[in-house]
C-alpha cells in the first residue's frame, strides 16, 4: 500500500511541505495516480525519513507509579460517587420531612386568619337584617 503525501507526513512526523519538497528535489521518488495525487512507496519514504514509533495510550509512560496513581484515582472516584449517592438520599429525606414540619411564621399566619374570620362573623352579626331596621336602625 502506497502513501499519499499526508500519510507519509504522519508516518514520518514531518510536514507535508517537507515531503513534497523532497519529491520535487528528487530525494524521494513518487508517482502520480489517476487523481493526480502523489503515491509514495513506504520503502522509498523510509529510506530517507525513518518511521516514527506510534505509542498506544496504554504503552505511553506506563510505570508502576502510574499504575498505583491510577488505582488511587479510581478508588477516589468510587468514594465520590458513594458520597454523592448519600447526599442525594439525605436531600430526599430532608424534603420529605419539610412537608410535615410547619413553615416559619405559619402559626402566626394561622392565628391572623382566625382573627380575620372572627371579625367578619362579628360584623355580620352586628348588621341589622331588615330594610326597616337598616333605614331606621
Amino acid at each position: 500500500m502506497k502513501y499519499t503525501i499526508g500519510q507519509a507526513a504522519i508516518a514520518t512526523g514531518k510536514a507535508k511541505s517537507t515531503i513534497h519538497a523532497a519529491i520535487k528535489n528528487g530525494i524521494i521518488s513518487a508517482s502520480k495516480n489517476e487523481l493526480k495525487q502523489f503515491e509514495i512507496d513506504p520503502a522509498e519514504l523510509h529510506r530517507v525519513y525513518p518511521p516514527i514509533k506510534v505509542e498506544s495510550n496504554t504503552e505511553r509512560g506506563r510505570t508502576a507509579e502510574n499504575d498505583v496513581l491510577y488505582a488511587q484515582i479510581k478508588a477516589l472516584e468510587t468514594q465520590i460517587q458513594l458520597k454523592d449517592e448519600i447526599i442525594d438520599g439525605l436531600k430526599s429525606e430532608r424534603d420529605t420531612l419539610k412537608r410535615f414540619l410547619p413553615q416559619p411564621n405559619a402559626v402566626e399566619r394561622a392565628v391572623e386568619a382566625v382573627e380575620v374570620i372572627k371579625n367578619e362573623i362579628e360584623v355580620k352579626e352586628e348588621k341589622p337584617q331588615g330594610l326597616w331596621a337598616r333605614l331606621f336602625g
